[in-house]
């Protein structure tokens, strides 16, 4: 059996050129080197300024106003119910700070008793390590009579 000779597109020297490739451009060519100190106390590049997009030359132009068919009739109930969202909204944003630093105190006395879980009576104390988060639960007794 004869052996089988390796094409002349396959041999380890065809891969590579023959002739190293030319060197582009000259030496010398190019900015001077930075010296450091220099540049540090005079810097080459300066920052813009920023455009300001309201100027005394250029203002703000005025919001155009409702036209008066287009505008909506005045309807009291909703005005109403949105007056009563807003009002029970603020009440919760007022409880939320509450209950985010009830939270940290509550946190914190877990750290110092130095426990993770806490169950007695119905009430449920878990610490979420990764998060540092609290998951409280309280279970009702639903056999009171």
């Amino acid at each position: 059996m004869a052996k089988k000779k390796a094409k002349s597109y396959m041999k380890p020297h065809a891969a590579l050129p023959k002739r190293a490739p030319r060197k582009s451009g000259r030496r010398g060519i190019g900015p001077p080197p930075l010296d450091a100190k220099e540049d540090f106390e005079n810097p080459v590049k300066q920052e813009p300024e920023a455009e300001l997009l309201v100027t005394p030359d250029n203002p703000k132009k005025p919001k155009q106003q409702r036209l008066p068919s287009m505008e909506d009739a005045k309807i009291e109930a909703l005005e109403s119910l949105a007056e009563s969202y807003a009002e029970i909204r603020d009440r919760r944003q007022e409880l939320t700070t509450e209950e985010v630093r009830l939270k940290k105190e509550l946190l914190d006395a877990m750290h110092a008793e130095h426990k993770t879980d806490y169950v007695h009576a119905g009430v449920e104390i878990h610490v979420i390590v990764e998060k540092e988060k609290v998951r409280v639960r309280i279970h009702k007794d639903e056999d009171k009579d």
